[in-house]
């Protein structure tokens, strides 16, 4: 097998352990983790007390890991800029809205 290996035109290296940055190994799924480029790493995940989370990984700074509580269905992050798309269910009424804020300034840019 490394002799296969060494013939492959790409690397696999391992950047980052997410499970000992303390993500739950649940969220490592389609429907919960996106990687929209080489610079984020998004994670709708549930926090050890039980709240719900979205979890930032930058892989540009160090894998900074940002993590804040947010619900959300859905998240998806701009493949350059610190900005971030979540998607949540309208509560009490059918249907869902987007949410996008700029994580930098911390500023709502919209709901739609």
């Amino acid at each position: 097998l490394p002799s296969i290996m060494a013939e492959l035109p790409l690397t696999l290296n391992t950047t980052i352990d997410l499970a000992s940055q303390g993500i739950n190994a649940q969220a490592f799924k389609f429907n919960s983790l996106t990687m929209e480029s080489d610079k984020y790493i998004s994670i709708k995940d549930t926090a050890p007390d039980g709240t719900a989370q979205v979890v930032v990984v930058d892989m540009h700074n160090n894998n900074a890991v940002n993590k804040r509580p947010m619900k959300a269905e859905a998240t998806l992050m701009n493949p350059q800029d610190n900005i971030i798309a979540l998607k949540a269910a309208t509560e009490g009424q059918p249907g869902h809205f987007v949410q996008i804020f700029n994580l930098d300034t911390k500023e709502k840019l919209g709901v739609y």
